[in-house]
């Protein structure tokens, strides 16, 4: 919105002085006649010199070579005529060197104005005399139409455009264009090399990643929905309240919040090189119910667009990107939440049409994008659960052949090869990516074996299986997810997998109410109400619905979130450890003031942003019966010591006791005050009785709903 700012501000200042802001329009009649597609090439140029109309200022005054710099509201336009109504590709000749600049492309025909494409985020080219070439799909409609570039910030030129179908967006396209741009100075790909993976340097990569679970796929227990399975269920109740338009107003915020610029800026900013990106199949190509063609494939501008933009940022921040197919038509598994599976239709494994599909949708994201240099690779099949054999476990932890499973990865690593040699393959075992029996070896030179780990022991036994697959097959193994347990776990679980040069991603960036993910979506007013009612949706007003769906969307957004530090500490290799910390001397003095987010341990809780009038930093709240905080003391003197505490309770709720490591309890308050307001804060205190020496403190929650600023140690 910001970037509108200026050109907005204008259009509403002449609003009010009640006259219109005028645009010196340049008219070129004689090339107004429509352009159509080449029938030789497939492709529909728009060359700038032959416009049918534009802002005057869109040119030099001295010759018809496109004016640098494009200004808020400059614009050019074209008669176009085409035949069919489908996807398209635009590929364009752009400089800006800042990398600013934002402008959209408008269709214009019987049925309205219609925005059909929008960048706001360009290519840095340093200079004005270096032009990259840039591609992005659209949605046209049949027919006669006006296309109209249009500036809505500046700081960018551009040289021409042309426009072409899916069907014609061949590998030598890309190709072709592609090499307008300038050489790029690191020309490799990550890739594999024996039991390593290499960066486009060449040089050994250790992925250290975050999972974006939640982002293009709801599961419903990450937003605490806890009433219903799978994605759409949820959105199936949903649409039972709420008109579908709505929905999917909704289903747009949420996708536009969840994941953005500046959540990529703070992944790097922690020390994370890699993101794994979960892809649900819907946003990218129809189910085969939706096909009105059999054994066709409608390809969904929702989905690439957002990889798109997503492949943009990273490669602005370094960050390398692996493609998750977490839920592939039909869905790959029982475990229904996981691949949004319905089993009222053909799973991916009941369906030959499902499974064609899902290898087409590989060879469509290859082709895309087969020489970006921080995509990272295609993790092919998420987690598949499903028994292939009979008489064994219905997920398939015990199948010995995984024939089915084998071949599928098979075909879509055939599919991908066709348009795509430069990037790794990711290849899972069934049973949620353990079982990998009978899918070794593949025949690629480019392949890892990715597997997860959740809720077992981080010892070298829990990954012997993958470490000998990796011996006898001489390839690299990845951890594509783990996670959902307390901090303590992750950190060793990082030195497990390091110590065997494992790289890693985990699970998740973002949850609501959740204090394993990196950050915290808070919960909107109002929707604790909603999902203990779920199933009764029609008893509460579409509007109050409405507006608590849209208020979570917007919780989404970064700015929004709690930052679960020591969550990300765990991960970061900034883990704090009490066996290295200091200790904070107590005694001797008249007062020692301990702020609640200097802990050395911890587990549960929240840390955030106090609230506390006059006070600065963090405080630590969220906490849940058994969560716990711990901090490094010295006693200088035994003795009796008034003990504080600065807390809040918004209903009166809070308990909590004090105990030595060396199992000592020095005391319990098993009452917290109501302060009414988490931004109402009062001061208890008790008398405790402290030996001297080294002690680690441990605040064990004894009861949730209460918050920790500080607490302080005054000898009496």
């Amino acid at each position: 919105m910001l970037k509108e700012f200026s050109f907005y501000w204008n259009l509403l200042v002449c609003a009010l002085l009640g006259f219109e802001m005028r645009i010196s329009v340049t008219t070129n009649a004689d090339s107004c006649e429509p352009f159509h597609l080449n029938a030789k090439t497939g492709i529909l140029l728009l060359n700038t010199s032959l416009y049918c109309a534009s802002s005057e200022d869109f040119f030099h005054a001295n010759d018809v070579q496109l004016r640098q710099n494009k200004e808020a509201g400059d614009f050019i336009s074209w008669n176009i005529e085409l035949e069919k109504e489908g996807i398209y590709w635009v590929n364009y000749l752009i400089s800006s060197p800042e990398g600013t600049g934002w402008f959209e492309l408008i269709s214009s025909g019987d049925d309205g104005d219609e925005s059909v494409m929008i960048d706001s985020l360009l290519p840095l080219t340093e200079n004005w005399e270096t032009y990259v070439n840039v591609q992005q799909s659209m949605q046209l409609s049949a027919g006669s139409q006006t296309i109209t570039l249009k500036a809505i910030e500046g700081g960018w030129d551009i040289q021409w455009l042309e426009i072409q179908p899916d069907s014609h967006y061949a590998e030598e396209t890309v190709a072709k264009y592609r090499s307008l741009s300038p050489p790029i100075p690191t020309k490799g790909f990550a890739r594999t090399d024996g039991r390593q993976i290499l960066d486009h340097y060449g040089s050994p990569l250790l992925l250290q990643g975050m999972g974006l679970g939640g982002w293009m796929l709801q599961e419903p227990y990450m937003v605490l929905f806890n009433n219903v399975s799978t994605q759409w269920e949820m959105f199936e109740q949903l649409s039972s309240s709420i008109a579908e338009e709505s929905l999917e107003i909704y289903r747009q915020a949420w996708l536009d919040n969840w994941m953005t610029y500046d959540d990529v800026v703070e992944l790097k900013r922690l020390g994370f090189n890699s993101i794994r990106v979960p892809l649900h199949y819907n946003l990218f190509t129809l189910s085969i119910e939706g096909e009105r063609v059999q054994g066709s494939d409608t390809w969904l501008r929702e989905g690439f667009s957002r990889i798109d933009k997503l492949l943009q940022w990273c490669e602005r921040e370094n960050l390398y990107v692996i493609l998750d197919l977490h839920c592939a038509p039909g869905g790959q598994g029982r475990d229904a939440k996981i691949s949004d599976y319905d089993p009222s239709k053909p799973s991916l494994w009941e369906s030959p049409e499902n499974l064609r599909k899902a290898v087409a949708l590989w060879g469509a994201i290859a082709k895309r994008y087969a020489d970006n240099q921080w995509l990272a690779g295609y993790d092919v099949l998420n987690e598949p659960n499903w028994a292939f054999e009979e008489g064994g476990d219905p997920d398939g932890c015990t199948d010995q052949f995984n024939q089915p499973l084998k071949a599928f990865y098979q075909e879509a690593i055939a599919a991908i090869r066709e348009f795509d040699n430069n990037h790794i393959v990711y290849v899972q075992g069934n049973c949620w990516g353990s079982n990998h029996n009978g899918l070794w070896p593949i025949d690629d030179d480019n392949v890892a074996l990715s597997f997860h780990h959740y809720w077992m022991e981080n010892t070298v036994e829990s990954i012997a299986s993958y470490l000998q697959l990796r011996d006898a097959y001489n390839i690299p193994l990845w951890m594509g997810e783990a996670g959902e347990n307390h901090n303590h776990w992750k950190t060793e679980a990082v030195n497990l997998l390091e110590s065997h040069d494992i790289g890693w991603a985990f699970w998740t960036w973002k949850k609501v109410a959740s204090t394993s993910s990196s950050y915290s979506i808070d919960e909107p007013d109002g929707y604790f109400v909603l999902r203990s009612y779920w199933s009764e949706l029609d008893r509460f007003y579409p509007s109050f619905v409405e507006k608590t769906m849209m208020q979570l969307a917007e919780n989404t957004l970064l700015a929004n979130c709690r930052r679960n530090v020591a969550a990300i500490e765990a991960l970061t290799g900034h883990d704090r450890s009490c066996n290295v910390a200091g200790y904070t001397k107590i005694g001797n003095v008249a007062s020692t003031k301990i702020e609640s987010e200097d802990f050395c341990s911890m587990l549960g809780a929240i840390v955030e942003g106090t609230t506390d009038r006059g006070e600065v930093g963090d405080s630590i709240g969220w906490f849940d019966n058994g969560d716990w905080l711990q901090y490094n003391i010295e006693i200088a003197e035994a003795g009796l010591y008034e003990a504080s505490f600065r807390v809040s309770s918004v209903d009166g709720h809070g308990a909590f006791k004090m105990v030595f490591d060396d199992g000592t309890t020095l005391g319990i308050v098993d009452s917290i005050p109501l302060t009414g307001s988490w931004r109402s804060w009062t001061t208890i205190s008790t008398e405790l009785s402290l030996p001297a020496g080294k002690y680690t403190l441990t605040i064990q929650a004894l009861d949730d709903g209460w918050t920790l600023n500080w607490f302080s140690f005054e000898q009496l």
